[in-house]
């Protein structure tokens, strides 16, 4: 005989006594039982060759019907080839709802299931309020645990931000959150002075970009590329530039960061004095008895000279030098009587050693007779 415990119909445990499945001796329902039994295994139970299970069944169903009402057991479906039919639609949340009417008040969300959160706060009357969006990746109720300021992204625009600004009434926009590996995300009032800001929170799962403004936009045109020597039907890229009819700023420093610098014709400035604007030129006639400003002095910036041509008509040869304010910085010779002037093309401009300071012209010896032309800029 074999003995097994079965549960009756009452949920009470009995034993069961079976005798060897020999001929017809059996009765069909305790063979049965047999059966059954050696298909029933418990948990942790190693598997043994030649066991014996039961079919699992599945119904199919063309449709996406329900065939149970919530709560109760139902059947696996499959398709009309066999397939077992899974979920196609991402989980649903409840709409969360709250009420913030105080400074520090805090609406939160659980989202440690979820991708993405969509906020919106409605009110009637609000004077003076404010909030951040925080999220947390250890609080358990959404109120302890550490926090910190998250991104969320305007619906009507590619403008991120991590908090909503003064409020005073229902905005015409929400914020998405990408909330992916959050515990928790919530609305924190950090201002408030009076009204009711009542704030929605709707969870959804499904695939997006970490944040959803790094999508390209119409301030944003990507084209694509045409081949050398081909016809461009595309829009062109735009390299990064800024017209400048002054001198740009003087505080940059090595290492910072800077715009190219264009004319006003388009132009790309490939050195300093390029800049139409921040170029001089200067001419005049000198002397042995005071010196003649050929660049005057700008705060600053400091002087280059580019250029520098000179001619003596008199009957004495002389000496002329380019004064940086009162130290000599370049000489030439002037011989009496020059038929054609003296050209001097400076490859490296001659530079002022600091800024504000002007650049002058003198010739050496009473009796010459020297007039001068000058060019050059102004830069750092």
């Amino acid at each position: 005989m074999t003995s097994f415990q079965v549960k009756d119909g009452d949920g009470n445990i009995r034993t069961v006594e079976i005798p060897p499945l020999t001929g017809d001796s059996v009765p069909p329902s305790e063979a049965q039982a047999v059966v059954l039994r050696s298909c029933v295994y418990a948990e942790d139970t190693p598997h043994t060759t030649g066991e014996q299970g039961l079919l699992m069944l599945a119904v199919r169903s063309d449709t996406d019907a329900p065939t149970a009402n919530n709560g109760d057991y139902t059947v696996l479906k499959l398709d009309e080839v066999g397939r077992l039919k899974v979920a196609s639609q991402p989980a649903g949340y409840p709409l969360i709802t709250g009420d913030i009417s105080s400074l520090g008040g805090v609406l939160a969300a659980k989202v440690d299931r979820t991708s993405n959160v969509m906020i919106h706060m409605v009110a009637s009357v609000l004077v003076g309020h404010a909030a951040v969006f925080e999220g947390s990746l250890n609080s358990t109720d959404g109120t302890d645990g550490a926090w910190f300021t998250v991104q969320a992204v305007r619906s009507n625009a590619n403008t991120v931000e991590t908090a909503t600004g003064t409020l005073t009434a229902t905005p015409t926009y929400g914020w998405e959150l990408s909330v992916n590996g959050l515990a928790w995300v919530r609305v924190r009032a950090t201002a408030h002075t009076s009204g009711v800001a009542t704030y929605l929170i709707q969870r959804a799962t499904y695939a997006t970009e970490p944040i959803p403004a790094a999508q390209a936009s119409a301030t944003q045109p990507v084209t694509g590329a045409t081949a050398e020597d081909s016809a461009n039907t595309q829009s062109p890229v735009i390299v990064g530039g800024i017209v400048r009819t002054a001198l740009g700023p003087a505080t940059l420093v090595a290492g910072d960061g800077a715009r190219a610098t264009m004319t006003s014709g388009a132009a790309l400035v490939v050195q300093a004095g390029a800049v139409p604007e921040a170029r001089w030129q200067a001419t005049g006639d000198m002397s042995t008895t005071a010196d003649l400003v050929i660049a005057a002095a700008t705060a600053s910036y400091r002087n280059y000279v580019t250029d520098f041509s000179y001619q003596n008509t008199g009957a004495t040869a002389t000496f002329v030098v380019i004064k940086d304010a009162s130290a000599v910085v370049w000489k030439g010779f002037a011989p009496a009587n020059m038929p054609v002037p003296a050209v001097i093309s400076l490859c490296s401009p001659l530079r002022a050693a600091a800024v504000n300071t002007a650049f002058n012209a003198a010739c050496l010896t009473a009796g010459a007779a020297v007039s001068f032309n000058a060019c050059g800029y102004k830069a750092l």
